[in-house]
C-alpha cells in the first residue's frame, strides 16, 4: 500500500468538559498518535472521575500504549490474534504496575495509589497495509466505516480499568475479564474512516437534533467522521471540539476523538 500517510489523513482534537471546568479540574482524558511507514496506532484514554489525579495515569498511558503497539505488533502475525492482544495487556499492566511501585514503594500505600493514578480506559485503532482494528478495554465509541459501537460503561457507570488487576484482592465486587477486546476489524483496503473516541462523545449524537446557543446545528459523530473538511485540515477537529465545549457549553464530560479518513475520497478541488 506504500506509506500508510499517503493513503490517509489523521485529525485527533479533545476538550474539557463542562463538569470539570465547574470544579476547577483538569481534562481527564489522554491522546496519542504514533505513524510510521508500516502501522498507524492511534489512542484514547479516559481517567476515572473519582481518581484524584486520573489524567496522569490516562496520558501516560496513552503514550505507553501509542509507543509499544507497533513493536509489540511486528512480534506478531497479525493485530487480531489473541497473542498480540495478550501481550499488550500484560506488557501495559506491567509498565502500570511499575510506575506506581515507583510513585509509592510502600505496600500499604499500594492500592490507594492505584486508585489516584492508573484507573483509565482506553481504546485503540492500529492500521497496517494489510488489516485495520479496533481494540479496547472500558467504555467509549468507535467506528469503521459503518460500524458504529457506543461501549457500555456497565452497571452503575463504572467500566472496566485494566489496573484494578493490580489490586483485584482488594475489589468488593469481581470485574469479569479485564483484558483487551477486539471490538471491529476489517482489511485496510476496504477502510474509508476510522474513528476512536472517550465516552464523552457520545453526548454529541445525543444532542444532535438541539440547535446551538450561537445557532449553529450540532452534528453527528458519523457526519464528522464523513466530513472531507477533517482530512483536508486535521486541526478543523480540534477547532469543532472547541466550539461543541468551550464556545457553547454543550458537552458535559471531557471528550476526545481520533478520526482517520482515507484521501482517496477527498474530491479534487481545482
Amino acid at each position: 500500500m506504500g506509506q500508510l500517510l499517503d493513503h490517509f489523513a489523521v485529525s485527533s482534537g479533545t476538550i474539557i468538559g463542562r463538569e470539570h471546568v465547574r470544579c476547577h479540574r483538569n481534562n481527564q482524558d489522554g491522546l496519542a498518535v504514533t505513524v510510521t511507514d508500516d502501522i498507524l496506532v492511534a489512542v484514547v484514554t479516559d481517567g476515572c472521575s473519582s481518581g484524584r489525579y486520573s489524567e496522569i495515569g490516562a496520558r501516560l498511558g496513552a503514550s505507553w500504549l501509542a509507543h509499544w503497539v507497533p513493536i509489540l505488533a511486528e512480534r506478531h502475525q497479525s493485530i487480531r490474534s489473541p497473542q498480540f492482544l495478550q501481550a499488550v495487556g500484560d506488557g501495559f499492566l506491567a509498565y502500570l504496575g511499575a510506575l506506581v511501585r515507583k510513585l509509592h514503594p510502600v505496600k500499604a500505600a499500594f492500592p490507594a495509589s492505584v486508585q489516584d493514578y492508573l484507573l483509565f480506559t482506553f481504546q485503540v485503532a492500529v492500521m497496517t497495509p494489510a488489516e485495520t482494528c479496533i481494540f479496547g478495554l472500558g467504555d467509549g465509541v468507535i467506528g469503521l466505516n459503518d460500524t458504529w459501537i457506543t461501549l457500555d460503561p456497565g452497571p452503575d457507570n463504572a467500566p472496566a480499568y485494566l489496573a484494578y488487576r493490580l489490586v483485584q484482592q482488594h475489589l468488593t465486587s469481581p470485574m469479569g475479564p479485564l483484558v483487551p477486546t477486539i471490538h471491529a476489524h476489517s482489511p485496510t483496503a476496504t477502510i474509508e474512516r476510522v474513528l476512536i473516541g472517550t465516552d464523552g462523545a457520545a453526548e454529541i449524537d445525543t444532542r444532535s437534533e438541539q440547535p446551538l446557543p450561537n445557532g449553529e446545528a450540532v452534528t453527528t459523530l458519523r457526519a464528522m467522521a464523513a466530513d472531507i473538511r477533517f482530512a483536508r485540515n486535521p486541526s478543523l477537529l480540534q477547532k469543532r471540539l472547541i466550539v461543541l465545549g468551550e464556545v457553547n457549553r454543550s458537552l458535559s464530560d471531557d471528550t476526545t476523538l481520533v478520526l482517520i479518513q482515507r484521501k482517496e475520497a477527498l474530491p479534487c478541488v481545482c
